[in-house]
């Protein structure tokens, strides 16, 4: 773009940040608000009006270069229980997260800490706008980046306590849907990485079964989309075969067969159960087991009866009773064999 002193702002002639901006451009707005940090009132203006031109990636790691970073993270350092400016700043960290120089300033100098703690501070103190913008910063930090990038920013989040900061904040605020579908897409991006998937899991599951509890409870004809979404995040835990018995020991299975129970005739969350019961039954034997002393083995003939015509649920579904009449088959053959030892 264009020098960011250039910058017009049609039609926000009115506001602070554009008046700030068309009196001496973003550099100066930029240096101003370093110089005089003390300044709350400019520094909430300044702060908004660099929002509106970072919108171009490009503007941000141009500011980046004068201190951009740095003032947003000298201002949550500063003013760490003023609920308006924090709001402020995570506004702008969301907006410069897209911007890849931006992005690694942040993770290099404790950002992703700080933000998950002012999460946890003021998250009850402000109308939302502090945990949702605090959360979708956090999941904007974990897309649209190299590959590299992302699993070593999922690590550094992780690694600071993210994940433990995120389960705990879901369970505060289960009403939150907002909050709950930023913080969902956060830990599907973390468990998405093999490497990170057993230690999310490991902090996150009971969370995820709260929600499960929450939702599968409300009698709102929208409770299913989030639990769609929740049982995705624990479809892919259960991709790992380390992360079963974390989910059986949260009684991951018996929600998934209320799930079931309660909403049938939602097809994507019937596709997102019957995976999680195969993977389930791929994890382990034992864990096999469990799902047929759950009644899961009915549960599947039920939805492949009422979805004749979607493939995943019909592929999913079919390798679940193959591995379930299998169990069965090897439990039958093992009490047949105890009774022959018995007669003789």
């Amino acid at each position: 773009m264009a020098a960011s002193e250039d910058v017009e702002l049609p039609g926000t002639d009115d506001t602070v940040a554009a008046l700030i901006l068309q009196q001496g451009g973003a550099h100066a707005v930029l240096a101003a608000a370093k110089d005089d940090l003390d300044e709350r009132d400019m520094l909430v203006a300044a702060l908004e009006a660099l929002n509106y031109v970072c919108q171009d990636p490009a503007a941000a790691t141009q500011l980046n270069e004068e201190g951009l970073c740095e003032l947003v993270l000298d201002a949550m350092r500063a003013f760490d229980t003023d609920v308006e400016v924090i709001e402020r700043c995570f506004d702008l960290f969301y907006t410069i997260s897209f911007s890849p120089d931006c992005a690694e300033h942040f993770v290099n100098d404790d950002g992703l800490k700080m933000t998950g703690e002012l999460m946890k501070k003021l998250g009850s103190k402000s109308e939302d706008g502090i945990l949702i913008m605090g959360q979708a910063s956090l999941h904007a930090l974990l897309k649209e980046k190299p590959e590299a990038d992302l699993l070593r920013y999922a690590k550094a989040l992780h690694d600071c306590g993210g994940t433990q900061i995120v389960a705990h904040l879901v369970e505060k605020h289960l009403d939150n849907e907002e909050f709950l579908t930023e913080a969902l897409e956060t830990i599907s991006r973390i468990a998405a990485h093999e490497s990170l998937a057993h230690g999310s899991a490991m902090e996150f599951m009971p969370s995820l079964r709260a929600i499960a509890l929450h939702y599968l409870s409300e009698g709102t004809d929208e409770a299913h989309i989030m639990l769609d979404r929740m049982f995705r995040v624990m479809g892919l835990f259960a991709f790992d075969k380390a992360n079963i018995e974390t989910i059986v020991l949260n009684q991951g299975l018996p929600l998934v067969l209320r799930a079931v129970a309660k909403y049938p005739r939602e097809e994507q969350l019937m596709e997102r159960v019957i995976k999680t019961i195969d993977f389930i039954c791929l994890g382990d034997k034992d864990y096999t087991k469990v799902v047929i002393s759950n009644g899961g083995k009915l549960i599947v003939e039920k939805i492949l009866e009422l979805y004749p015509d979607a493939e995943h649920i019909q592929d999913h579904g079919l390798r679940c009773i193959m591995a379930l009449e299998a169990v069965e088959e090897d439990n039958l053959a093992e009490e047949e064999g105890i009774e022959v030892d018995a007669m003789e």
